[in-house]
């Protein structure tokens, strides 16, 4: 059983990120019976991602730093979903049927649409990660699951325009796998943000806390909090995406799912911003 579970993460690693592991992918089935496994993957991209982030907040001003830390989070998912996301804008904004929104998403090319659609996107998760330097691990990771766990959300309730990248991703999660990966999140979250708390009281590190920021975790009576942000914005992120798709493509292509990811993490880290503005968390 060990060994499969670790074989399955192998798996969705490979697919999720320029990771290195040493692992044949066969077909999109495959991967598609792991995907519950998503917010896993996430949690790593968003420890390593947090843990540069860190890096860069004691050298670099904190503006600077939300790009480039956007830049290491494209770079680590090798532009997978950010493909999706200018295709995506594409889609929507071209006039006509379903069937020519979709041959336009698949064309090489980005128009307008995708370009503006991307900017606001991107410039608007690099800001707000400049502005999270106090917690920047565990809203990176927080961000980073539910961004997995929304597309796990939307296959297993959205329909499928049986393209080839989407198809089996959609046929294969029911309400089963969305309610596994939800509890998969939550847990990799609380456990994460306490965990983080804790190390910060007893700082374990041997760090002085006015000079290295980032690494504060919550309370047990802080985390309910954000499971509220994370679900009520995931669950809404998917129910929209699950809307317009339909409504333009009559069902869920892969671009929907890669754009997906990409607003997913920017409605929780400009969310996060927010609460922390207004003192909030």
């Amino acid at each position: 059983m060990k060994l499969i579970i670790i074989k399955d993460l192998k798996i969705i690693t490979a697919f999720l990120t320029r990771i290195p592991v040493k692992i044949d992918i066969k077909d999109y089935n495959e991967i598609a019976r792991k995907m519950w496994l998503f917010p896993f993957i996430g949690w790593l991209i968003g420890i390593i991602t947090g843990l540069i982030g860190l890096l860069f907040f004691q050298f670099i001003p904190n503006l600077i730093v939300g790009f480039l830390v956007l830049g290491f989070l494209i770079y680590i998912t090798g532009a997978h979903h950010l493909d999706g996301l200018f295709d995506f804008g594409d889609g929507i904004m071209v006039h006509g049927s379903p069937e020519k929104k979709i041959k336009v998403m698949h064309d090489v090319a980005i128009g307008a649409g995708g370009m503006a659609l991307g900017f606001i996107v991107l410039s608007l998760t690099g800001i707000s990660i400049s502005f999270l330097n106090q917690r920047l691990i565990i809203y990176l990771i927080t961000a980073e699951v539910g961004a997995k766990f929304a597309m796990v959300l939307v296959c297993s309730f959205g329909k499928s325009v049986q393209t080839k990248m989407a198809e089996p991703f959609l046929r294969l999660n029911k309400f089963k796998h969305a309610m596994l990966s939800y509890f998969l999140s939550i847990i990799l979250i609380s456990s994460s943000a306490l965990l983080l708390n804790i190390l910060n009281e007893i700082n374990v590190l041997q760090i002085n806390p006015d000079i290295i920021t980032g690494l504060e975790g919550f309370s047990y009576s802080e985390i309910p909090i954000l499971i509220i942000i994370f679900s009520v914005l995931t669950s809404l992120s998917g129910l929209l995406m699950i809307i317009i798709s339909k409504k333009h493509f009559n069902g869920i292509t892969g671009d929907c799912l890669g754009a997906l990811n990409e607003i997913t993490r920017m409605l929780l880290l400009l969310s996060f911003m927010l609460v922390e503005n207004l003192s909030i968390l």
